[in-house]
């Protein structure tokens, strides 16, 4: 049975072997969190670009899936009164 959780995990799964595999056919390692941001020879790559964004909209798509609706309206309703 095909589930939009399955779904999401496929997304996953194969982009980020894309992402992967397009780093090692460069000769080159994926950017540490831990690191400063620099600038990266596959940064203007178009596949990979794409590839990036269905995997961020893929994590955002598995946030809003699994977190219960009132947990996501008493967190919004709490960001709201903050400055």
């Amino acid at each position: 049975m095909y589930t939009p959780l399955s779904a999401i995990s496929n997304i996953f799964s194969s982009g980020i072997s894309f992402i992967e595999s397009m780093y090692a056919k460069h000769g080159a390692t994926f950017p540490s969190i831990d690191e400063p941001f620099q600038p990266g020879p596959l940064d203007e790559d178009k596949a990979l670009s794409e590839t990036i964004d269905r995997v961020i909209a893929a994590a955002a798509q598995l946030i809003a899936l699994v977190k219960p609706a009132p947990r996501a309206t008493v967190e919004h309703a709490v960001s709201v009164g903050q400055v």
